[in-house]
């Protein structure tokens, strides 16, 4: 809901809902809006520097000579409240023993820079339904042929790394194929030859020619954190392929019988998914799907259903440094 309301927002009041995001988000000391909006506040008494309100919003739209259309009530109300709920910003008067009727708003300075250094404010603001929007072609099939012809799909996601653009997957997508074809809207994608880890279930390609979007990696996972995944799964009784979305959490950090570190989620996963990214509320990732944890005899007999386990990021982010 928050995400339709802040969106009409931002389409009914382009400008002014873009600039009260930019003005209550600016980063001092040296960001261009934030030294225009203290030389223009400067004529304002009464005023914390660099620690906004709803009036001096509108004070600088007026001395700017933004309001000649009128002002949109409701428009910076909204941006603000959102910013708080997302723990942007803080309401200053919670923060004060002293009585004030005028409504200050201070920035949390390092998570916001944090966002902004990562270009993850908007995914954070508007939501998961802004992500899956934003980053959905970001997640291509993985699509290869085997030994016997058969043709099989997994997942992979794109992400940046050192001024360059990696696919990720599984090693268990592509060890095995004799072709692969990584496509986003049945267009390949120019890729060189996939890197199998020998250490986990992760395979690497450095991908051509690519000026999309892309995901930026976060390594901090924290329990019961809220996640998506955006992958291929197997779906019965249809001819294609299909992206598809889940919503779940973190549940727990567990090892494997081998030694593989791993993650827990509750959102669900099949076949197809493997390879898919798990992506957090920043619109970052933070892990790769990578399998089932359950055991046949216990699935049948007893009926315990399986647990859907993920590779953290941390350890994606080791392999990438292991490439030359």
């Amino acid at each position: 809901m928050i995400f339709d309301i802040l969106k009409l927002k931002f389409k009914d009041y382009p400008f002014f809902a873009e600039l009260a995001l930019n003005f209550f988000t600016c980063l001092p000391p040296d960001e261009k809006i934030y030294l225009d909006i203290e030389e223009v506040l400067r004529g304002r008494k009464d005023r914390y520097s660099a620690i906004y309100s709803l009036n001096d919003f509108m004070y600088y739209c007026f001395e700017k000579n933004y309001c000649k259309g009128g002002f949109p009530g409701g428009v910076a109300d909204k941006i603000v409240n959102r910013l708080v709920e997302v723990s942007v910003l803080t309401k200053y008067n919670d923060l004060i023993k002293e009585n004030r009727e005028e409504k200050y708003i201070a920035t949390n300075y390092e998570y916001l820079q944090f966002l902004k250094q990562n270009k993850l404010l908007k995914n954070l603001f508007f939501g998961f339904n802004y992500i899956i929007d934003e980053y959905k072609y970001a997640v291509p099939i993985i699509e290869i042929k085997l030994p016997d012809k058969s043709i099989s799909s997994g997942t992979g996601f794109i992400i940046s790394y050192n001024n360059d653009f990696f696919v990720i997957t599984n090693r268990h997508v592509v060890s095995s194929a004799i072709e692969i074809k990584v496509l986003i809207e049945d267009v390949e994608i120019n890729f060189d030859t996939f890197i199998l880890s020998d250490d986990a279930d992760i395979a690497i390609s450095k991908i051509k020619n690519y000026s999309g979007i892309s995901f930026y990696l976060n390594t901090n996972i924290q329990i019961l954190d809220s996640i998506i995944t955006i992958g291929y799964p197997s779906i019965p009784m249809t001819k294609s392929a299909y992206q598809v979305f889940h919503r779940g959490e973190i549940n727990s950090f567990v090892d494997d019988y081998f030694g593989n570190n791993l993650f827990l989620f509750s959102a669900k996963t099949s076949s197809g998914n493997s390879g898919s990214p798990v992506i957090d509320k920043h619109g970052s990732v933070i892990g790769i799907v990578c399998q089932e944890l359950f055991e046949k005899d216990q699935l049948v007999e007893r009926g315990i259903l399986p647990y859907y386990a993920a590779i953290p990021s941390s350890i994606i982010m080791s392999e990438l440094m292991k490439l030359k």
